[in-house]
């Protein structure tokens, strides 16, 4: 995500028919960051080391693994480090979701708006905007399309599946540290610990 800087008062004038709560949202589930040159197989991979919560209502919660907790005695735990609401305007593809928790202050109250690409059961394509006119200029047809995100699925991750795992617990770690969990260099040795967990979290049939 980035911020958008000064729509907050264009934010709210303009919501919204499809309000959070009036209809399902047009995703929800456990979904990992698609990171530049990665594969979908290594962002599923990456799961294991954090993801976000996308609720029906549009509300989201960030976890990332307690990976102290996991080197010391093996149990997979997952801790906040950011939550918030997304709402669709009523073009019903621009998404503007702010931030009302976060680890990291400034990011608190911050706005941001994508214009939403696709919805398929795997991934999710979003285009980022710096502002909703801006969003809008895109769906118009009047400005290029920027580089995309993916969204992608976390394989098997339910409420079910992960209720045992799931902590009110905010993380302590600084942004470095936290990207050094969930953003480890894959080689080896962490693709095989990502596997461990995933395996124990969604066991195989």
């Amino acid at each position: 995500m980035r911020p958008a800087a000064g729509i907050a008062a264009l934010f709210s004038g303009m919501l919204l028919s499809a309000a959070a709560g009036a209809e399902d949202y047009p995703y929800s589930g456990y979904f990992a960051t698609g990171l530049p040159d990665e594969s979908l197989d290594d962002t599923r991979l990456s799961c294991a080391n954090g993801f976000f919560r996308q609720g029906t209502d549009g509300s989201f919660v960030n976890y990332h693994l307690d990976a102290a907790r996991y080197d010391s005695d093996g149990t997979i735990r997952y801790v906040r480090y950011g939550a918030g609401l997304c709402t669709l305007l009523d073009d019903k593809r621009t998404e503007a979701c702010k931030m009302e928790f976060s680890t990291e202050p400034q990011e608190i109250g911050e706005i941001y708006v994508d214009v939403i690409e696709s919805v398929d059961p795997d991934r999710i394509l979003l285009a980022y905007f710096d502002t909703i006119p801006e969003a809008w200029a895109y769906i118009a047809g009047k400005t290029a399309r920027p580089d995309l995100t993916t969204f992608v699925r976390c394989t098997g991750f339910t409420d079910a599946a992960m209720s045992g795992h799931l902590t009110e617990e905010v993380s302590g770690l600084s942004i470095d540290d936290r990207d050094a969990v969930m953003s480890p260099e894959f080689n080896e040795t962490s693709r095989a610990r990502m596997k461990g967990i995933l395996d124990q979290l969604v066991p195989n049939p």
